[in-house]
């Protein structure tokens, strides 16, 4: 734990630089058989029909960058649970429930992006969450 304490800044900043990348990474996949035909496709947050989402999720995690890097872990808490809102939000909207489409069927995933973009928010949030021995350190240097 004394480790986590000493490095909680580095943690929080490899935390948003993950959600960032999330945004690149394959986000949703479907996948479509009929018959013996099978197709998948990936989409990320940046392809061309959904990036608006992206970039407002980009400009969200960038503020929440300059939080982390100001270290203001209150303040950190709000774009975070912006973040775990889209997330829910995307969730709910895309179930991974098999769907009839006639002929065959076709089933909703969530990619590598989806994941990342969780693990990089409980990092952010172990920042927000986790006092740095920061001021202790300073604190016994000046003695």
């Amino acid at each position: 734990m004394d480790f986590i304490r000493k490095n909680i800044k580095i943690i929080g900043l490899i935390g948003c630089a993950i959600l960032i990348i999330a945004n690149f990474l394959p986000f949703i996949s479907g996948t479509a058989r009929v018959g013996s035909v099978k197709e998948t496709e990936s989409v990320s947050l940046m392809h061309e029909e959904i990036r608006t989402m992206g970039i407002i999720a980009i400009v969200v995690e960038a503020i929440l960058l300059l939080l982390v890097a100001k270290n203001k872990r209150k303040l950190a808490i709000i774009p975070v649970a912006l973040i775990l809102f889209f997330i829910i939000a995307c969730r709910s909207v895309f179930s991974g429930e098999s769907i009839d489409i006639g002929l065959g069927s076709a089933k909703i995933g969530y990619g590598i992006g989806f994941y990342a973009m969780i693990i990089g928010c409980i990092l952010c949030l172990a920042f927000s969450f986790i006092k740095g021995n920061d001021g202790e350190k300073a604190s016994t240097e000046s003695k």
